[in-house]
């Protein structure tokens, strides 16, 4: 087969798939940017089978979804962010219920809601509220970051 049928049938097969996931939230150190060069750098086998993929640094996953693993291992040393990604995996649709009642709250008062959730305990809470409140305060607060300090509270 030649380089150029390869080229079209891997579009074609892009193209019924339909387009991949985002990330969820955004996340300092996110790989978005250099995709280009990371996809370059991937060994051509595994690109072939997309057979097994290890993370040990997920956040928003953007090499993650590029790569549309058929099994991976997700980590990252952010709890918050690891249970997110197992809520949106295990129970998506009970997370965007939560996330319209955040929402339709914030709209009525946004510096109560997103006072109230910054000084929710995350161990008091459901991982699907956990993951909730963690997305909420990455969107709402300044950059669009979520940052905590050296006890690991949001700050």
């Amino acid at each position: 087969m030649s380089k150029k049928s390869r080229s079209r049938r891997a579009s074609a097969e892009a193209a019924e798939a339909g387009p991949r996931p985002r990330s969820f939230v955004k996340w300092a150190g996110g790989k978005r940017q250099l995709l280009p060069e990371l996809l370059k750098r991937v060994p051509r086998p595994w690109r072939a089978d997309r057979d097994r993929y290890y993370e040990p640094f997920v956040g928003a996953g953007s090499f993650y979804w590029e790569l549309a693993p058929r099994w991976a291992h997700l980590n990252d040393l952010n709890s918050e962010l690891v249970v997110s990604w197992q809520v949106v995996r295990d129970d998506a649709a009970g997370l965007i219920g939560v996330l319209k009642d955040i929402e339709e709250a914030y709209r009525k008062n946004p510096e109560d809601v997103f006072l109230q959730y910054r000084s929710l305990a995350p161990s008091l809470l459901s991982p699907v509220e956990r993951a909730a409140r963690f997305m909420f305060l990455n969107k709402s607060d300044f950059n669009g970051l979520y940052r905590v300090n050296s006890k690991g509270i949001f700050n």
